[in-house]
């Protein structure tokens, strides 16, 4: 592999809740996961957990944002910027692409995981769903929801080429 992808490779971005109660830790856009501290999911009402995982997701993908930037500035030698095409296609792609909206529902039907572009973040909890699971199975709730948002920004995504990109 290049030094790019070995940097990539080995990326893992690990950040934490304000609180410290909540830890979500992104390795590529397949592999997520969140780890809840025993008991934390009863310090917290539904409308505040998803407040912090919006915000936590947000924040775990510009941490990965800005390691993949500097995977390329290092393989370089020089700065890296954000991709700019320069055919009106790929314009029209890249501007589609991140108001494009991806959602996913958890496998229990307790989260819901929705994306604006990769970069605005909203999570919804069902109601009465901190008081009926553990902090293991809630985590693997929200696991699922973020693995279904994924399929749909896939397919959102192949979509999207498509149009801008036929063959």
């Amino acid at each position: 592999m290049g030094i790019v992808a070995d940097r990539l490779a080995s990326t893992r971005i690990e950040l934490s809740t304000p609180d410290g109660l909540v830890t979500g830790v992104l390795r590529s856009l397949d592999d997520v996961s969140f780890e809840f501290r025993d008991g934390s999911v009863r310090h917290y009402n539904e409308r505040g957990l998803e407040r912090q995982l919006s915000n936590l997701l947000a924040r775990l993908w510009t941490d990965y944002r800005q390691a993949r930037f500097a995977a390329v500035a290092e393989a370089t030698g020089r700065p890296a910027e954000p991709f700019k095409p320069w055919r009106a296609n790929g314009r029209r792609y890249e501007a589609e692409r991140e108001e494009t909206v991806a959602e996913g529902m958890s496998t229990g039907h307790r989260v819901f995981v929705s994306t604006t572009g990769l970069r605005r973040w909203n999570v919804v909890i069902r109601d009465g769903s901190l008081s009926s699971v553990d902090e293991t199975a809630f985590a693997a709730e929200v696991g699922s929801g973020y693995a279904a948002m994924v399929l749909d920004w896939r397919r959102k995504l192949r979509l999207l080429r498509a149009k801008h990109f036929p063959h």
